[in-house]
């Protein structure tokens, strides 16, 4: 049976869409997942317009429709989906026993209308966490807030983890990863700042190269997340 994950942040700017785009990268084209990416983040839907602007450019560009139909030889893009908070319930069950992942990319901020219902959609939520302390305290509080409000409810909610994104080289995540209480679940891991992810490697159509320094770094990331998700892809 498919599972259901959203990348989802109470605070704008920890880049839970980058964040979609560049984990969807590698869980299709190194994991073999099959997947699809719900973009809930209306009316913005970074994510699919990301995809049109990329196909529109490649129809363009005689280099990268070579590479696209190279890569696309004998099967298609994962899909990207683009709609709105009150809808995503619906486009998710669509897409259930049809891929091994559903990604919904979806905004935290819980008075928007109908998104309780969404959440309680969800069977893997992962927060992601900047290490200012702002960013780290509303984490925290909204990650207390599913376990608190939407599990009890949810028939789906399998679990919960925060992560550190965005992380200068010089950091001192050790010693605030030993501040905070261990009942708040941190993955070991966690996403670099680089330019690269932002812009180069945030592609919807293109493999991020792992053979390079910082899609090695990216990879090493997505890993954790494969033990912690791979037991339950479809076969």
């Amino acid at each position: 049976m498919s599972k259901t994950i959203s990348f989802i942040s109470p605070k704008g700017g920890v880049g839970k869409t980058t964040v979609t785009i560049l984990l969807a990268n590698i869980f299709y084209f190194y994991f073999g997942w099959k997947i699809v990416v719900i973009d809930a983040d209306f009316p913005q839907n970074s994510v699919a317009k990301r995809r049109k602007k990329e196909l529109a450019e490649m129809e363009e560009n005689p280099r990268l429709k070579k590479l696209y139909d190279i890569l696309y030889a004998g099967r298609a893009p994962y899909p990207i989906i683009a709609t709105n908070i009150a809808s995503c319930p619906n486009r998710i069950a669509e897409w259930k026993d049809k891929v091994d992942f559903i990604l919904v990319d979806i905004t935290g901020t819980l008075n928007k209308p109908n998104l309780f219902d969404l959440l309680l959609e969800i069977n893997h939520f992962l927060i992601p966490v900047r290490q200012d302390e702002f960013s780290l305290i509303s984490a925290i509080e909204f990650y207390v807030t599913l376990y608190k409000n939407v599990r009890p409810e949810s028939t789906c909610f399998q679990d919960c983890q925060l992560f550190f994104n965005h992380v200068p080289h010089k950091h001192n995540l050790p010693a605030i990863l030993a501040d905070i209480p261990k009942q708040f679940k941190f993955l070991s891991g966690h996403i670099a700042q680089h330019s690269a992810y932002e812009h180069t490697y945030r592609t919807t159509l293109y493999p991020i190269p792992k053979g390079k320094k910082e899609g090695a770094k990216l990879f090493e990331f997505a890993q954790q997340l494969h033990h912690l998700l791979a037991p339950v892809a479809a076969v």
